[in-house]
């Protein structure tokens, strides 16, 4: 595949910003685990395939259980409670009535230990640029949503939710455009959607909660003028951030909804018509976001006491986490701190608050992730000489570093995806 065709794939299929999760939880069956996806050569040398691996990281045995052949792709992410693995793949196809080609899917979920794998979808054929799926688990692992296209073309969409072993599928909505999260008990869904009347050049905008235990939806945003719409995300805490934009006026409002979502707070306002990954530290006193720029997107943080909001940098759009300690927010940057115009792509380790403790640059920090409970940091270093790639463990309390020893990656054609979970 050349540079072109990945970048687009890469801009495009921006998928799964909540499946990755922070829940709290314990699993009996996947302690302590390191998930991570790379491309390499096969034994025989003659093909290329992508794996994904369970580490424990305890012993640092990685264990292989899942794969696909080149040219197709993958991403993978745990479930919140670490139980289960989410893998989307996907791979080029041609149109015949187009000279870009399409993206065909497949989406599966398997056990942490690879065991009782479900199929979701298999060969799901869309127009790539304009398309994006979505899919994750609920808190306990028990439930399951997906979004996939209702056509081809992507005119519309459709949510489904599901136990999480594949049983009692339900159609929740279809739409225009539609996104969905599960409430933190997981009982719930959060709902933003669209619905356009191409006719009338009309599209209205709708907020609801679908309690999956049965009963009437619950709608507490509604909005018919045109150009006006709205999403809402619980954005990692358990109170849920409200987002309305106008395209008419370019100004986007953000607000933190009341315990019963009965009433707005409004916190911020600013230029714009839409922002990227909206999310709330668990203590509610930072929203981070990535809001529009004149050259790029800009990483923001606010302070939802004083309303203040702080540019760090371009923003690379992963990884983004406020840990759950509240100690830090793990950040990609496309450049350096503060500096938007440098280039370079680079991850941040932040207070909450958007100060700079460290920049974490390759070759020494590739693909860093922070663990759900915040004290730890999972990264890739590669060494120069060898181009062996081997996974380290940082207590970000103590400063110390374990080398996984056992999960060093030599002949690897790309950068080792990681997410992490305890």
């Amino acid at each position: 595949m050349n540079i072109k065709k990945s970048w687009i794939i890469f801009a495009c299929f921006l998928l799964l910003p909540l499946a990755s999760g922070c829940g709290g939880g314990s699993s009996q069956k996947a302690p302590n685990l390191i998930l991570y996806s790379i491309t390499e050569r096969t034994e025989n040398l003659d093909d290329i395939a992508t794996g994904v691996y369970v580490v424990n990281e305890k012993d640092g045995n990685p264990q292989k259980i899942y794969e696909v052949q080149a040219p197709q792709q993958l991403r993978v992410m745990f479930a919140p409670d670490g139980s289960k693995v989410i893998v989307f793949t996907w791979h080029l196809v041609e149109k015949p009535d187009s000279a870009i080609p399409g993206v065909s899917y497949t989406l599966v979920t398997m056990d942490v230990d690879g065991e009782n794998e479900v199929t979701w979808f298999t060969d799901k054929d869309a127009r790539y640029i304009a398309c994006t799926f979505s899919a994750q688990f609920s808190a306990d692992g028990k439930r399951f949503l997906y979004i996939t296209p209702a056509s081809e073309d992507c005119q519309e969409y459709r949510l489904y939710a599901a136990n999480s072993d594949g049983k009692d599928e339900k159609l929740i909505d279809q739409a225009s455009s539609i996104k969905a999260e599960f409430s933190p008990k997981g009982d719930r869904l959060l709902v933003s959607c669209q619905f356009r009347d191409v006719a009338n050049k009309r599209t209205t905008s709708e907020v609801y909660l679908v309690n999956l235990k049965g009963g009437e939806s619950e709608v507490f945003w509604s909005n018919e003028e045109a150009g006006i719409i709205a999403s809402a995300t619980y954005g990692g805490s358990d109170r849920v951030l409200l987002e309305v934009g106008s395209f008419l006026d370019a100004e986007i409002e953000i607000s933190i909804m009341s315990a019963n979502l009965k009433e707005k707070t409004p916190v911020a306002k600013f230029t714009g018509t839409h922002t990227t990954a909206l999310a709330l530290s668990k203590d509610a006193k930072y929203i981070g976001l990535g809001r529009q720029g004149e050259n790029c997107i800009i990483f923001s943080v606010i302070d939802v006491s004083t309303a203040e909001i702080r540019d760090i940098s371009c923003w690379n759009t992963y990884p983004f986490q406020f840990a759950a300690n509240g100690e830090y927010l793990l950040a990609g940057a496309l450049g350096s701190y503060g500096d938007f115009s440098s280039i370079g792509i680079n991850h941040m380790l932040l207070k909450p608050n958007g100060d700079l403790i460290e920049t974490l640059s390759p070759p020494d920090y590739i693909h860093s992730t922070l663990s759900p409970d915040g004290n730890r940091l999972a990264y890739w270093v590669r060494d120069p000489d060898t181009k062996e790639m081997c996974l380290n463990i940082r207590d970000l309390e103590t400063d110390e570093v374990t080398l996984s020893s056992r999960t060093c990656v030599s002949g690897a054609t790309n950068y080792p995806g990681i997410t992490y979970w305890k």
